[in-house]
């Protein structure tokens, strides 16, 4: 359960990053 736990947050920030990326990038072109 930890780990699974532990394993979704990650998910939810990898995510948080890639939206953040593709704005920024969208931003600067």
């Amino acid at each position: 359960m930890g780990e699974l736990a532990a394993l979704r947050v990650l998910n939810c920030l990898i995510m948080d990053c890639m939206v953040i990326y593709n704005y920024h990038l969208e931003t600067y072109l």
